[in-house]
C-alpha cells in the first residue's frame, strides 16, 4: 500500500493514493516501513540518541541522566536540530534518598530525606525542563544490597508534588510490596518490576 504523510503526520494508507501532483514520491519497494518505536526505560547520553534511531527507535524514555545534557539537548531539538537523533523526553534527576541508588554515578543528586522537601524538590526539577517524575522506592535487598531509600511518607509527598505540578510520577521499585506502596501512593507507572517472589494472587485486583 501507499502512505501519504502531510506535515509530520500520516494523512492517508490505501492502494494507489490519489495525491496532489507536487508531492514527493519514494519509491520503498522491498523495504518495510514501520511505526516510530519508542524505548520506554533509556539512561540516556552520548551518541544514544543517534543511535537509537538507527534502529528505527524514534522517541526514548529516558529515567534518569545528567541534567545539563538533558537541556542541552532539548532545546537543540525544540530549534529543529538534530534531526538524526530519537526525540529525548526525560525524568532529569531522579527523586532519592541520601545514599540512596542513582548517587552511586558520580552526578550531583539533589537528595530528600522528609515529605517537607518534596514540593521544592518537585517545583525545581519542573524548573529544570523534566517531562515527568522519576521516584526511587528500592533499599536493593531484592538484590541482596542494602541501600538507603525513600520512607513511605515522603514517596506520597514527591507523588502528590509532581501531580500538582502537572506532571506524571513513575516509581523505581524491586520488591512486590515497595509497588503495593508505589500504587497505593498513586504513582502513574512503575517503572521495573519486582523480581523478589511472584505476585499475590490478589495484586492484579490491587492494581
Amino acid at each position: 500500500p501507499d502512505v501519504w504523510v502531510s506535515d509530520g503526520k500520516i494523512k492517508a494508507v490505501g492502494k494507489n493514493l490519489k495525491v496532489p501532483a507536487d508531492v514527493k514520491v519514494v519509491d520503498a519497494s522491498g523495504d518495510t516501513l514501520l511505526p516510530g518505536l519508542i524505548d520506554a526505560h533509556t539512561h540516556t547520553w552520548g551518541n544514544a540518541l543517534k543511535e537509537a534511531e538507527i534502529f528505527g527507535v524514534t522517541t526514548e524514555l529516558d529515567m534518569f541522566t545528567e541534567v545539563q545534557y538533558m537541556q542541552q539537548t532539548k532545546k537543540s531539538q525544540a530549534e529543529g536540530k538534530d534531526l538524526d537523533q530519537a526525540d529525548l523526553r526525560s525524568a532529569g534527576t531522579l527523586a532519592t534518598a541520601p545514599g540512596g541508588h542513582g548517587t552511586e554515578y558520580g552526578i550531583t543528586i539533589p537528595t530528600l530525606s522528609t515529605p517537607t522537601e518534596a514540593q521544592a524538590w518537585v517545583d525545581a526539577r519542573v524548573a529544570e525542563g523534566s517531562d515527568y517524575i522519576k521516584i526511587v522506592l528500592d533499599d536493593g535487598s531484592a538484590y541482596g544490597l542494602h541501600r538507603p531509600t525513600l520512607n513511605k511518607e515522603t514517596l506520597a509527598a514527591v507523588v502528590a508534588a509532581a501531580h500538582k505540578d502537572g506532571k506524571m510520577a513513575v516509581v523505581h521499585i524491586g520488591r512486590q510490596e515497595d509497588a503495593r506502596v508505589a500504587i497505593g501512593a498513586g504513582a502513574d507507572a512503575l517503572v521495573h518490576l519486582f523480581t523478589d517472589k511472584k505476585p499475590d494472587v490478589d495484586f492484579a485486583h490491587f492494581v
